[in-house]
């Protein structure tokens, strides 16, 4: 989004006045991380253009002498200032900001490390490749689109670049961090055309925050569950402040499905994340019986190639895209609706769908962009161009750029197969 340049911006005036308590002010906006911030708005627009490799891992330029066996090398209070910033990104699960290659330059070889470990335990890279992506919606409100002559949707090959997808849905945990960082007041987070309803984003006792949270707060014992009753924009928003943003509809269907070209210009997808088939346990589906939320890291047998949770169930997912002509007529009880308005598609099923179906890869539906409902939520995408290298060091597979980081092994070697690595 055009609009975290700004909130790089918003950072360092933050640290800046932490700086001055401690008399330094002046010295360390002349230096570090933050002289370059001026720089950073004309990089920000054109990183969508940059077709070139990612930035290698800097090697730090500024490490400084090397202590002798048993000294400690004392720290500068610039970087200290910077380190506690640092922790401050990742406490917040904000690595994504700390890696984009101008931020990533600044960092010592520490910090860096640090921020490439956080990042690759949050988010599991996918290859980049093709997808099948249906010409029209697979249900608005009830209806089914119609098919084919022989019974398929339309669809279309689309191809995607190599991204990153979060391995979990946003929780509200996470949520909180932005919500006590300013978010809701921070214009710069949100799409202009939402600014003058902004004020209409709130809790059941009127602060900002998602609709269903309390005092600025989320239900108790629900600090890892999925984030709901946020809009899009609230989505779009958060993900800015986090550097990143949410997965294009063909992103997040590549995710799911993990299409295989078998034969030349023929790809085989998943129907489910983790196979064709849904057995209960698997997804959080009317069927398993759980009635609400779950957890974002249950339902281990239903992730993905690739190491993600739930990509079926639990809660529908936000994607960056309109519906547009997607949605021009559905079939509700057999009469024609016409939609009025925009509309973005979600995808995935949630805790309360009754058709397994409508938890495929393939199916998806649509919602308002202000919709603030008790099943749908969100996770976070970053293109692989936006960011340094962070697959340089695992597992020797740099040169591939095929290599994920989950926690499970088993996903590692699933997901390197199918990759032909």
């Amino acid at each position: 989004m055009p609009y975290t340049w700004l909130a790089l911006l918003l950072i360092g005036l933050a640290v800046t006045a932490l700086a001055a308590t401690t008399g330094h002010a002046n010295r360390f906006w002349a230096s570090g991380p933050f002289r370059r911030l001026a720089a950073w708005q004309t990089w920000w627009l054109r990183r969508s253009e940059n077709r070139h490799p990612p930035a290698p891992l800097p090697a730090h330029p500024n490490t400084g002498n090397v202590a002798a066996e048993g000294e400690q090398e004392e720290q500068s209070p610039d970087d200290l200032l910077v380190d506690q910033l640092v922790e401050q990104s990742l406490r917040q699960h904000r690595s994504s900001v700390l890696l984009q290659p101008q931020v990533a330059a600044e960092l010592s070889d520490d910090q860096l490390a640090r921020a490439v470990r956080h990042f690759n335990e949050s988010a599991s890279i996918i290859p980049r490749g093709a997808v099948m992506v249906a010409e029209r919606v697979g249900e608005v409100g009830g209806g089914e689109v119609a098919r084919g002559e022989d019974g398929a949707t339309p669809s279309r090959r689309q191809d995607v670049e190599a991204f990153f997808l979060d391995r979990y849905s946003v929780t509200n945990q996470h949520f909180q961090d932005f919500v006590d960082a300013g978010g809701y007041e921070q214009m710069e987070y949100w799409p202009t055309e939402i600014w003058p309803e902004l004020l209409d984003f709130v809790d059941q006792t009127g602060q900002p925050g998602p609709r269903f949270w309390k005092e600025g707060t989320y239900p108790q014992g629900k600090a890892n569950h999925p984030v709901v009753g946020v809009s899009w924009y609230e989505a779009v928003a958060y993900a800015t402040w986090a550097g990143r943003r949410l997965p294009t509809d063909a992103e997040w269907l590549k995710a799911a499905s993990w299409p295989v070209e078998v034969d030349a210009g023929q790809l085989s997808a998943r129907r489910y994340p983790w196979g064709d088939v849904l057995d209960r346990g698997q997804a959080n589906v009317w069927s398993a019986d759980v009635g609400d939320t779950s957890q974002v890291d249950t339902f281990p047998d239903g992730v993905s190639a690739s190491g993600l949770y739930q990509l079926a169930g639990n809660v529908w997912e936000w994607t960056v895209d309109d519906a547009g002509e997607l949605v021009e007529t559905a079939m509700i009880a057999g009469r024609n609706l016409i939609l009025s308005g925009p509309m973005k598609i979600i995808r995935g099923g949630a805790f309360d769908t009754y058709f397994e179906n409508h938890a495929s890869c393939e199916f998806r539906s649509v919602a308002r962009p202000t919709d603030r409902k008790h099943n749908i939520g969100f996770r976070c995408a970053v293109g692989v161009y936006q960011l340094v290298d962070v697959t340089r060091d695992l597992s020797g597979l740099a040169s591939t750029g095929q290599v994920t980081a989950s926690h499970d092994g088993k996903a590692d070697d699933k997901v390197l197969e199918e990759c032909g690595v």
